[in-house]
């Protein structure tokens, strides 16, 4: 038997990462790439599994491993390792700083905008430390299979977790606010390959479907394709690439907090259904401790000229929280959402063909 099925990549950070130690600290760790390969696992294989969470996660335990208890743990047949990285202090605050935007009535740094919480707003705020982005340097990351107890074909699984390392590759970020675009990486094979293709197929399903799981487990599409939007401009820097997902995302959010689901005090409102909790905006009978991670996710790639454009992509779900409007007046509503970012002349929506290119 194979003791082994051994893959190498290269990993390389577009912009700062909030990763860190239990000091806070900046700290270049297996947990998040773990994290990483296991959520876009999950979106690999959903559709075989019929979008069933529950045997998608008795699958994922079997692979990746659990810790639940002494009864039911399990351990991972998928072992991670990274090339050592001596990290600097890199402070994303004090570069990005006079990167701004106006938000209502102030002048805001992206950052501040995009990454509340580990870049404070205040002069002399301690704001956390970051990996460093790095445009030539990349860090190695191998990736054992061990075929021994996955009970199933080991080929099968390795396909997997190359077809999710080329999800990642594409659409990954890790960290803190990688959802805004932080933490964005590519992940390509060590032999100087461009990696394998997306199975798209496998991996959309259409957006007012996804609304009866509660749970990221596609990238959505509609009648006119995959719900993916890049900038029209190229920038020469990741900080203004920012600047425009930051731009985006400000416009997204304006409408949803003008624009009223069920009127009346307290009422609920689009932009509640975007993220929670909200700044000033809080609805009745949740609390600040309930959390809504926002479907409408942000990453920044860097082309082979060298410069940075922005992604928007769309991965619906039902509302996991108590929304007072069920799966298909949800979909009702991101629909204009979409119609909104269609109106944004910064960004263009990639055709069927287009994502093949990415």
């Amino acid at each position: 038997m194979i003791a082994f099925i051994e893959r190498s990549y290269e990993v390389h950070f577009h912009t700062p990462a909030f990763l860190g130690n239990a000091e806070q600290k900046a700290q270049w760790r297996t947990p998040p790439i773990k994290a990483l390969l296991r959520e876009w696992w999950r979106i690999r294989v959903a559709r075989q599994f019929d979008y069933d969470a529950a045997k998608i996660r008795a699958e994922e335990k079997r692979i990746f491993g659990s810790a639940a208890d002494a009864n039911s743990s399990q351990r991972s047949r998928v072992q991670l390792r990274l090339s050592p990285w001596d990290i600097d202090d890199f402070d994303a605050k004090q570069q990005i700083d006079s990167t701004r935007i106006l938000s209502g009535k102030f002048n805001v740094s992206v950052g501040t905008y995009l990454a509340y919480g580990p870049i404070l707003a205040k002069q002399n705020g301690a704001s956390r430390c970051s990996l460093r982005p790095e445009s030539k340097a990349s860090h190695r990351l191998d990736i054992r299979l061990q075929p021994d107890g996955l009970g199933r074909d080991p080929e099968e699984v390795i396909d997997w977790i190359e077809d999710t390392i080329a999800l990642a590759h594409r659409f990954g970020a890790i960290g803190s606010r990688a959802r805004n675009g932080w933490g964005s990486i590519s992940i390509v094979p060590s032999n100087g390959s461009d990696g394998r293709p997306v199975k798209w197929d496998e991996v959309q399903r259409p957006f007012s479907d996804c609304m009866k799981d509660n749970w990221p487990h596609a990238i959505g599409k509609d009648e006119d394709g995959p719900l993916i939007w890049i900038t029209e401009k190229e920038h020469p820097d990741w900080k203004n690439a920012l600047k425009e997902l930051a731009l985006a995302r400000q416009g997204i959010n304006r409408y949803g907090i003008e624009t009223p689901v069920l009127p009346g005090r307290g009422g609920v409102l689009v932009r509640h259904l975007l993220s929670y909790p909200v700044t000033k905006h809080e609805k009745t009978g949740w609390t600040n401790q309930q959390r809504l991670p926002s479907q409408l996710r942000c990453k920044v790639i860097r082309q082979s000229n060298g410069k940075y454009k922005g992604l928007l992509f769309h991965m619906p779900a039902l509302c996991a929280l108590d929304f007072p409007l069920n799966g298909t007046a949800q979909a009702a509503i991101w629909r204009n959402v979409h119609l909104k970012i269609q109106e944004n002349n910064d960004f263009r929506r990639l055709s069927s063909d287009e994502i093949k290119e990415l």
